[in-house]
């Protein structure tokens, strides 16, 4: 089981590193349990959507919550398969130390804001600075161990704030290696949507982006080579030529819920056109 760190409000006051109702953020954590491999870590970002209305923020379930108030002290992750501590189903990593990284922001794990957004329904996103205040606090815990080697993965939401982080992880860990696997983050090929592919328009990348009033974070080796486009720093299509961490992305090639948000709905017979914008795709 991983036991619970929540952020010290002195370090929330400094950070900012709230949840979407503004208590405190914070951690899940397990140190390795074997000597071998005691300087090795594995690190999940949880996913869970986003909001992106005031509606949608008050109605916001997604991850962990919107609150860290009801957070178990420990956690079981054994349907994580990078967490699983089985040597059957996980025979790499069953062993290594562990953090799990909460979603309780609604952000994609990228808001900077130190404010309230009335705008949003008077909610904090302040997922980068959760993560960045995690990583701070994390070097205080007396069972904690510099690592060697890190992996960090993450799924959804989870998958888009791996991608956003890879380097970010890198420097944080800049005496290990750091190897980066998301899965199934909004990682669109560039493709448009169908209506804008029936109507021969290019989706613009930013629809499916960050909003600028949670305050992305964009690291800083993409904000220097596009002169700080958040769109090209988010969109996977367009980031990674700009991420230097290493990387394995994974992905279904036929994502439903991708599909479903550019507007082909799989769950009946295709017509015609949708089956070529599914070739397209």
């Amino acid at each position: 089981m991983l036991r619970r760190v929540l952020l010290p409000e002195c370090l929330v006051e400094q950070s900012g590193a709230r949840c979407l109702d503004g208590s405190p953020g914070g951690f899940f954590f397990l140190p390795a349990n074997s000597t071998a491999n005691a300087s090795k870590l594995v690190v999940y970002l949880q996913g869970g959507g986003e909001c992106r209305t005031a509606e949608d923020c008050t109605a916001w379930r997604g991850g962990a919550g919107p609150s860290s108030t009801e957070w178990p002290a420990e956690r079981a992750v054994d349907s994580i398969s990078e967490l699983t501590s089985s040597l059957r189903t996980n025979p790499d990593l069953h062993d290594w130390a562990k953090l799990f990284l909460p979603y309780c922001s609604a952000d994609m794990h990228s808001g900077q804001r130190r404010t309230r957004d009335k705008a949003l329904g008077g909610f904090f996103f302040a997922g980068h600075s959760i993560l960045a205040a995690s990583l701070q606090h994390l070097r205080n815990l007396s069972d904690y161990r510099e690592p060697t080697v890190v992996f960090v993965s993450g799924s959804s939401a989870g998958g888009i704030g791996a991608l956003l982080h890879a380097d970010f992880f890198a420097r944080h860990w800049s005496r290990a290696s750091v190897k980066v696997s998301p899965a199934a983050g909004f990682f669109y090929a560039g493709v448009s949507s169908l209506p804008d592919w029936q109507a021969s328009h290019q989706t613009p990348p930013h629809n499916l982006g960050f909003l600028a009033s949670w305050d992305p974070y964009i690291d800083e080796g993409c904000a220097a080579a596009t002169g700080g486009n958040m769109t090209a720093c988010t969109d996977a299509h367009l980031a990674l030529p700009h991420i230097k961490t290493a990387l394995f992305l994974r992905e279904n090639l036929f994502d439903t819920a991708k599909l479903a948000n550019c507007g082909l709905d799989t769950r009946g017979p295709l017509t015609a056109m949708q089956n070529a914008y599914l070739r397209r795709w």
